[in-house]
């Protein structure tokens, strides 16, 4: 961990009051409810899953409904990598609201329930005619996963959708790359109307595939985006470009930072006992761009995002906790740094 990442940073963690109406960042993506359950509760379905293990598997969706209704000890949580991030800044004060859309279902209701658990402001869309997008997440016996989603009421999002009297009072304004595959023109509104208005953007890459298959939107949206973030395969699908500020994750090989026309390398932090890998990149760009709204600098913001993902590593579930504390994961892992 590099010697600028153990300092700056001890009295983070303290929670803004959070205002009645207005939020400090807006967050655009997938409302999700993943439900996590043993495979063996579906093995007479197992030609659907099993040849797909570490991967995803494509049914029907009377195939998708059938799986999910003969999950009876599922395992239920609200996802979406920008709800995700929301949570981390939350936990770090700073005011979160969410946009998205959710069918009028349980599943719609208990996502906008964990969202107010964790303090974040619901600014969902209902569709009546469409369910809440959901993943089924599948656990075999060796520990490996399979994994079948439908996109339901997230698959399009309209103009409409989108809460834009909120849109114009917050500070940053930070969309999912997914939103890109069927809701380019969506994307590309959002982010002409924080650019008009001076409000911060940051975009989250999501998925290889996708930046490729968006290549061209991306190319003439970069300039009107102030932060992007990714990981290191969604970086190599989009080139070598032109950022303001961008964060590239490796994993155990660290985070890229690109600030000020320069590239510079962090090391990761010794985590420790790792029990989960999911979500960490969620809760890096929660940490990072929440280390930027509280005045850190860009290396500071990074150390932050660390701090945050390490959290994540060493919990079953794949968000930060409600009971994160920065000076405590930061005492763990100054003690796994000197143990080596």
């Amino acid at each position: 961990m590099p010697e600028n990442c153990l300092s700056g940073i001890f009295l983070l963690g303290v929670r803004l009051q959070k205002g009645e109406i207005m939020v400090d960042v807006i967050g655009m993506g997938n409302a999700i409810v993943d439900i996590t359950a043993a495979a063996a509760e579906v093995s007479s379905l197992i030609e659907f899953h099993d040849a797909c293990k570490g991967g995803f598997f494509r049914t029907t969706p009377e195939a998708f409904a059938i799986i999910k209704s003969r999950l009876k000890n599922g395992r239920s949580c609200c996802g979406g990598s920008v709800a995700n991030s929301l949570k981390a800044m939350s936990v770090l004060g700073i005011s979160a609201g969410f946009a998205g859309k959710v069918g009028d279902d349980v599943e719609g209701l208990k996502f906008k329930a964990e969202l107010k658990d964790y303090g974040v402001e619901s600014l969902l869309a209902t569709d009546s005619a469409a369910p809440t997008a959901c993943t089924l997440i599948l656990v075999h016996d060796d520990g490996e996963k399979s994994m079948c989603g439908k996109m339901g009421a997230s698959k399009f999002i309209y103009p409409q959708d989108i809460d834009w009297t909120a849109a114009e009072q917050a500070k940053l304004i930070f969309v999912e790359g997914y939103w890109l595959d069927h809701n380019a023109e969506t994307v590309r509104k959002i982010f002409d109307f924080a650019f008009s208005r001076g409000i911060k953007t940051a975009l989250t890459l999501s998925d290889p595939i996708i930046v490729r298959e968006n290549l061209p939107t991306l190319e003439t949206l970069l300039p009107k985006i102030d932060i992007v973030l990714g990981n290191e395969n969604e970086f190599g699908a989009l080139g070598k470009k032109e950022f303001k500020t961008a964060a590239m994750t490796k994993g155990a090989k660290g985070v890229d930072l690109f600030d000020r026309g320069v590239w510079s390398s962090f090391t990761a932090p010794k985590a420790g006992r790792i029990c989960n890998t999911s979500g960490a990149g969620d809760a890096f760009a929660g940490g990072f761009l929440s280390g930027l709204m509280k005045g850190q600098t860009a290396e500071e913001a990074v150390c932050l995002g660390q701090l945050c993902a390490a959290n994540v590593l060493q919990r079953s579930e794949s968000v930060v906790g409600h009971d994160f504390k920065v000076n405590t994961v930061y005492e763990k892992l100054t003690k796994n740094d000197a143990a080596d």
